[in-house]
């Protein structure tokens, strides 16, 4: 079985990195959930502190770099299943995100780590619209 060979419009996965970053700097921002992340996660405000300061940029790169391959990977996706609307693609993303971090990654971290069942809904929302925004933005550019 060999993969289908599609050109990506990295426009589009640029983008749809910088739209995941300011959703999710909005989303984690102290004024909206950063607070009850923060709390729900059990940091101390120290923890935080230090957190910010200890390779803050490179901890950035790195997860923009993350960013970057999993827009890239939707954008493959949506290609490959001629998805072409912006609908379309949140619903792609939407399903990849309850399937493959809600369902596996999250859900482990109430079960195994035992982390609060809030917190999952907290990161589980972030995730499912982060991933819908995604796959929404590189329907359009696809």
């Amino acid at each position: 079985m060999s993969l289908p060979n599609v050109v990506i419009n990295y426009w589009g996965v640029v983008s749809a990195v910088i739209a995941s970053f300011i959703l999710g700097f909005l989303w984690y921002h102290p004024m909206l959930f950063g607070k009850k992340w923060i709390k729900l996660n059990g940091f101390s405000k120290a923890e935080i502190r230090k957190h910010h300061k200890d390779k803050i940029m490179g901890r950035m790169v790195l997860m923009i770099f993350g960013t970057a391959i999993s827009a890239y990977i939707l954008a493959y996706l949506a290609k490959v299943l001629t998805v072409g609307t912006f609908m379309q693609g949140v619903y792609l993303g939407v399903m990849l995100a309850v399937g493959f971090i809600l369902m596996t990654t999250l859900l482990g971290n109430v079960l195994w780590q035992r982390k609060p069942w809030a917190l999952f809904i907290l990161d589980g929302a972030y995730w499912i619209i982060d991933l819908a925004l995604i796959g929404g933005i590189v329907a359009v550019w696809a």
